[in-house]
């Protein structure tokens, strides 16, 4: 008999808020040399002889999100791109959570197949989530 105290049990399930407030660190790796590229004022400016401009666009399609990275080269014949993206995510319906999570990937670029050489690295991010917060300006 538990004297009318008892433990209250349920399961819940519900869909995240992902925001994307266009931050971004991007890394162009070389084989002697490097490029990177943020929106981290401090690490532009300790990094400014390496710093070189990237834009970052989002788009939303329903539960996708596509990300288009591009890179100024900056003379660095780019053998890998890294790039590190950070969101973040709430639950609010029956729980209050608000959680920052990072998404991050290294591309490898082989140039020596590439006929057209281009001043940029551009890589294409397609994501698929359940459910997406406020939308947020491109940079």
């Amino acid at each position: 008999m538990t004297r009318g105290v008892w433990k209250k049990d349920g399961t819940f399930r519900e869909t995240p808020k992902v925001d994307f407030a266009n931050d971004y660190l991007i890394v162009a790796e070389g084989i002697n040399n490097y490029a990177l590229s943020s929106t981290f004022l401090v690490l532009n400016s300790a990094e400014f002889e390496n710093f070189s401009p990237a834009q970052v666009f989002t788009s939303r399609n329903g539960n996708w999100m596509n990300i288009l990275l591009t890179m100024d080269r900056k003379n660095v014949t780019s053998t890998s791109l890294t790039y590190i993206l950070p969101f973040t995510y709430r639950l609010d319906y029956h729980s209050a959570v608000e959680a920052q999570l990072v998404l991050t990937d290294s591309i490898h670029i082989d140039e020596s197949t590439s006929r057209v050489k281009t001043p940029y690295i551009t890589s294409f991010i397609d994501l698929e989530f359940f459910d997406f917060g406020p939308s947020a300006s491109n940079r």
